[in-house]
């Protein structure tokens, strides 16, 4: 009788389970996986920085231990230059970084996927904004005012038919931690912010509300790339098997988030990613979290250098991966 009341309570476990990873759970695309686990003696060496950018290979890293040496680094330029000596094969790194490779190294860096695109939303207390045109003469408060990703957001407006500079008032602070903080203070405004930060600040207050998607653009402009993965080329040609296998592991990946929601939410709290697998699940649906190779790449990834390098200086076909 024992025996059977254990078999009894595992199966109303795993069913308790399965109806938590179906909630919020769209029909995850069919990809054929690699079925060895054996461990390596060569594991593919993968850097990546602290913060959002690695989220997508979060599932690789914990399944596929066997065949990828992962480590966390504490900022992107930290990250580009494990890829650059050649301590990591493959990296996680925004564009214009994996770019700058390419052109230090003379070729010897890669773009080999779009792994995240711009993630802007305007949070609001109040309830003034409904669309981009009630942005027009309101002051809104964001970062970054001299870095890439300021320059992303003021174009983000522009593409939505705002100018930044007369349509609006921009004020700027240092960091996102700080943004979040004003935007909690309780006081009525406008706060420009990237996820997973809006995300954490409405669970935090039930004041603020995600009152605009920033990255819905007209259907030509396709949206910018903010996250890649970069590849040296020796590793390509030494370890052409390997790669093909880490590609598809990462697709893998990156399903598991965009098509598991409720799972991934606590997965990534479990790991720390997040304060809670609320505050996961708030943001993750907004992350834009993606798996984009070949022309999908490069259509993204040129938006991204049309805004901050201008159209008449794109890099060339050889810095993507498969084009």
């Amino acid at each position: 009788m024992k025996r059977l009341q254990s078999v009894v309570a595992f199966l109303l476990a795993v069913l308790m389970l399965a109806s938590l990873a179906a909630c919020g759970t769209k029909t995850d695309p069919d990809v054929t996986e690699p079925t060895t686990s054996d461990e390596r003696a060569y594991k593919t060496p993968i850097a990546v920085p602290d913060g959002v950018l690695n989220l997508g290979i979060a599932k690789l890293r914990s399944d596929r231990s066997y065949a990828f040496d992962v480590k966390t680094y504490a900022t992107a330029e930290e990250t580009a230059e494990q890829l650059r000596s050649g301590a990591a094969s493959i990296a996680v790194l925004p564009p214009a970084l994996a770019l700058q490779l390419y052109e230090e190294t003379d070729g010897a860096v890669q773009m080999l996927a779009v792994t995240t695109q711009s993630v802007f939303y305007a949070v609001e207390n109040g309830g003034t904004v409904k669309t981009v045109e009630d942005l027009k003469g309101k002051t809104v408060v964001a970062t970054g005012e001299q870095t890439d990703d300021g320059k992303m957001l003021r174009a983000l407006l522009q593409m939505q038919g705002l100018d930044p500079e007369k349509d609006l008032t921009i004020q700027y602070l240092e960091t996102q931690d700080a943004l979040t903080e004003a935007a909690l203070s309780g006081e009525e405004g406008i706060w420009l912010m990237s996820e997973p930060y809006a995300g954490r600040a409405c669970v935090e207050s039930d004041a603020l509300r995600i009152a605009l998607d920033l990255n819905v653009l007209p259907e030509e402009a396709p949206t910018p790339a903010q996250g890649c993965l970069a590849v040296r080329k020796d590793y390509i040609q030494a370890h052409p098997a390997e790669l093909e296998e880490f590609l598809t592991y990462y697709e893998v990946s990156v399903n598991f988030v965009q098509y598991n929601l409720q799972t991934a939410a606590a997965v990534f709290a479990g790991n720390g990613y997040f304060s809670s697998a609320e505050s996961a699940l708030a943001a993750l649906p907004r992350m834009n979290i993606v798996f984009l190779t070949g022309a999908q790449m490069r259509e993204a990834a040129d938006a991204t250098f049309t805004i901050l390098r201008g159209a008449d200086a794109l890099p060339p076909d050889a810095f993507y991966y498969g084009i």
